[in-house]
C-alpha cells in the first residue's frame, strides 16, 4: 500500500503544478483538500479541479451504493431516480446516467431572481427551464421533474408571487422537453415550521386549492385532452429536422473556466444558454449532449467554451466536419488539456480552424468601445452558417461562428466622438 501511494503521489505532482510556488508535497499525506485559509495567494487551479472531480465522483458513487441496494430488495418492481438541483455544478447527474431508470430534477423559477424582461421576476427564465430539460432528457431518454415550484415560496431573498398562469406555464413547458412526469413539493402549505410561508397544492386546511394547485388540475385536463390527438410515432417535419442541434456541455470545463474566470462579469452557465437561446429562437429543436454521445447524426454541433480539449474529440470533431456537419465552436475553446494545463496555442482543434491565438483585452465594465475583427491579417476559414434565412435572429447568429476562436482586434471609442456603426 505505502509504495502504492508514493507512486501515485510521484504521478500527481506534475499534474496537480505542484512546482509553482513551492507547493510541491514530500509525503502523499500532505495532499489535502483545497482550504482558501491555507492557500499561499491564489488556489492552484489544477489541485482545485482534481477536487471537483474527485467530489462529483464521491457524489455519483454514494447514489450508485443506494440504487444498488433498493435494486437488490425491489429488482425491477418500481423505477428509482434521485432530485438533482438543475444548476448545481458540484454534483454532475451524467455520472448516474445508467443508474437510474428515470432522471429527475428540481427547479423553483421564481424566487426573488429579476431573470429576463420586465416580469422576469415573476415568470422565471424560460432558457432555464428548456435547457435543463433538454440536457436531463439526453441523459439516459427518461426524465421529469420531481419539484416544481407551486406557489410562492418563502427561502429567497425576496419571494415574489409567480405571475398568474406561470405554474401552468411551467407544468406544460416542461412536457414540451419530453418529460414523463411532473411532481411538486409540497401538497399541503405548513402551519407551523421554517416554510410556513412555502405554497403547496392545497392551503394550511389541507382541502381549499390554492392558485398553484388549480393550475396543476388544468394542467392535467389539459394534457388529458391533448392525449386524444396526439401522435406520438409522428416523424419530425423535414423543415424542423432539418435544424437539428447539439450543445455540447461537460461539467469539467465549467469547473475549470468558473476556477479562472479572467473576467467578474465572465458567466460560464449563461455562456451556454446565449447559444441555447438563439438555436430555441429559430425554432431549432436541441440536445444538450455529454461528450461520449454521438453527435454525427446532428446538421449542427455547437461546443461552447470548450476549454479542455484532447485529441480524440478533435479528431470525432474533425470526422463531423469532413461528413458535411457544421460545427461551431467559441471563445475559450482549447485553451487548456485535460489536466488544466496549457499547450501550444491554440489548442489540439488548430488544424481545423487553421487559426492562431492572438492576445484579447478585457475592459472594465463601465467602458465603452466596439469590435472589429481584422480580416486582411485573418480571413475567414470557419462556414458561415444561416439556420433559418428569413429570421432575423438568425442572421444574427451567424455572427458566432469560430471568429470568437481567431480573436477580434478591440479597439476603444469613446460613443460621442465615434458614434458605433449601426448592427447588421
Amino acid at each position: 500500500m505505502a509504495e502504492n501511494q508514493i507512486r501515485r503521489h510521484r504521478r500527481a505532482q506534475p499534474r496537480l503544478g505542484t512546482s509553482f510556488w513551492s507547493q510541491v508535497y514530500q509525503r502523499f499525506d500532505q495532499i489535502r483538500l483545497p482550504n482558501p485559509q491555507e492557500f499561499v495567494a491564489q488556489f492552484n487551479p489544477h489541485q482545485m479541479l482534481d477536487a471537483q472531480r474527485w467530489f462529483a465522483a464521491e457524489a455519483a458513487d454514494h447514489l450508485r451504493f443506494q440504487t444498488n441496494l433498493l435494486r437488490e430488495h425491489c429488482g425491477h418492481r418500481q423505477w428509482i431516480t434521485t432530485n438533482h438541483i438543475h444548476n448545481f455544478p458540484a454534483v454532475n447527474p451524467a455520472l448516474n446516467a445508467r443508474d437510474f431508470d428515470v432522471v429527475s430534477w428540481t427547479l423553483y423559477p421564481v424566487h426573488g431572481h429579476a431573470n429576463r424582461g420586465p416580469l422576469g421576476f415573476r415568470l422565471g427564465d424560460p432558457s432555464v427551464l428548456t435547457f435543463a430539460g433538454d440536457f436531463m432528457r439526453s441523459l439516459n431518454g427518461q426524465h421529469g421533474i420531481m419539484e416544481l415550484q407551486p406557489g410562492q415560496v418563502n427561502w429567497g431573498e425576496v419571494n415574489p408571487q409567480p405571475h398568474p398562469g406561470a405554474v401552468h406555464l411551467w407544468i406544460m413547458r416542461t412536457f414540451a422537453t419530453g418529460a414523463k412526469f411532473v411532481c411538486t413539493y409540497r401538497y399541503r402549505q405548513p402551519r407551523s415550521g421554517a416554510e410556513l410561508y412555502h405554497y403547496g397544492i392545497v392551503g394550511p386546511d389541507g382541502v381549499t386549492p390554492t392558485n398553484g394547485g388549480e393550475q396543476f388540475a388544468q394542467a392535467a385536463r389539459d394534457l388529458v385532452a391533448l392525449r386524444k390527438v396526439a401522435t406520438p410515432a409522428a416523424p419530425l417535419p423535414p423543415a424542423y429536422a432539418a435544424r437539428r442541434a447539439a450543445i455540447l456541455y461537460r461539467y469539467e470545463n465549467r469547473w475549470d473556466i468558473d476556477n479562472h474566470k479572467q473576467n467578474k462579469a465572465w458567466d460560464t452557465y449563461e455562456h451556454l444558454l446565449k447559444y441555447h437561446r438563439a438555436l430555441k429562437r429559430v425554432g431549432a429543436p436541441v440536445d444538450v449532449l455529454t461528450e461520449e454521445k454521438d453527435f454525427s447524426v446532428y446538421p449542427f454541433l455547437i461546443a461552447p467554451a470548450y476549454q479542455l480539449l484532447d485529441a480524440a474529440l478533435v479528431a470525432r470533431w474533425k470526422t463531423y466536419a469532413e461528413a458535411g456537419g457544421h460545427l461551431i465552436l467559441t471563445c475559450r475553446t482549447g485553451q487548456k488539456d485535460r489536466r488544466g494545463t496549457s499547450g501550444k496555442p491554440p489548442g489540439p482543434h488548430r488544424s481545423m480552424t487553421s487559426s492562431a491565438q492572438h492576445p484579447f483585452l478585457r475592459y472594465a465594465p463601465d467602458a465603452e468601445g466596439r469590435a472589429r475583427q481584422d480580416r486582411a491579417r485573418q480571413p475567414r476559414v470557419a462556414r458561415v452558417v444561416d439556420l433559418g434565412r428569413r429570421s432575423r435572429t438568425a442572421r444574427r447568429c451567424r455572427l458566432h461562428h469560430a471568429r470568437d476562436l481567431r480573436g477580434p482586434i478591440l479597439r476603444r471609442r469613446h460613443r460621442r466622438a465615434h458614434p458605433p456603426a449601426r448592427p447588421r
